[in-house]
């Protein structure tokens, strides 16, 4: 998926490039692995933030790495070595996948012949801003989502439901589909995600966060998520 908006904003100067070991899941000795990624030219400022994510096996497993790692940190380096040569964030994560792809079968796994499930991966959100016309352009991959903070304030998905609704007409329109959610696919988006943002306020509210409403969660994620980057600076 792709959308470009417009940034008034100036952009920063600085080169950032930071790797987040945050906390690990799952088991003790589990490697994170999530990645952060900013850097930028004369041209252009390029961010991702990298979920990676291990098979249930270790086929894709190299070097001693875990799977997810090993994608993860995949990702990470194509965006560092073709980011001032490819011009759009959907051409990063494809060049990104062809690459894993490609790291994949030198260790003798064939990506289309392999179970899903067997297959290390990482989802990923990419921006690229443009310094010269100001446009932010983005693209994301797996399941990942971005946040846009407007000037007054505002957050939104970059990505609302109802331009991926208006992308993929086809999920609504397969009958099978239909059939198995007991209803059409973006309608049952739709019921999910509240249900999520109520269940995720309900257990800010025990944890003693102070929030008015459901509608306040993205607000109160995109604050958690300054702190942590301000930590990492």
């Amino acid at each position: 998926m792709e959308r470009r908006i417009e940034s008034k904003e100036k952009l920063p100067r600085q080169l950032i490039d930071i790797f987040i070991q945050s906390q690990a899941e799952a088991h003790e000795d589990r490697q994170c692995e999530d990645a952060i990624i900013a850097v930028q030219n004369e041209d252009c400022i390029v961010a991702s933030a990298i979920d990676g994510a291990s098979a249930l096996s270790s086929v894709t497993t190299t070097e001693a790495k875990q799977g997810g790692l090993f994608a993860a940190q995949t990702i990470k380096h194509t965006l560092e070595q073709q980011f001032a040569g490819i011009g759009s964030a959907q051409g990063l994560i494809t060049k990104a996948n062809q690459e894993l792809a490609e790291l994949v079968q030198q260790q003798g796994v064939n990506p289309s012949e392999t179970s899903a499930l067997e297959l290390s991966a990482a989802s990923a959100s990419v921006v690229r801003i443009d310094k010269h016309t100001g446009m932010i352009d983005f693209a994301q991959i797996g399941d990942t989502v971005a946040l846009v903070e407007f000037n007054n304030g505002e957050v939104e998905l970059v990505l609302p439901l109802d331009e991926l609704e208006g992308r993929r007409q086809d999920l609504n329109d397969n009958d099978d589909l239909t059939r198995q959610l007991g209803g059409k696919y973006w309608d049952k988006e739709r019921e999910l995600a509240t249900q999520v943002e109520q269940e995720i306020f309900t257990l800010l509210q025990q944890q003693g966060m102070v929030l008015d409403k459901p509608a306040d969660v993205p607000q109160f994620i995109l604050q958690q998520i300054r702190a942590g980057i301000a930590q990492c600076l």
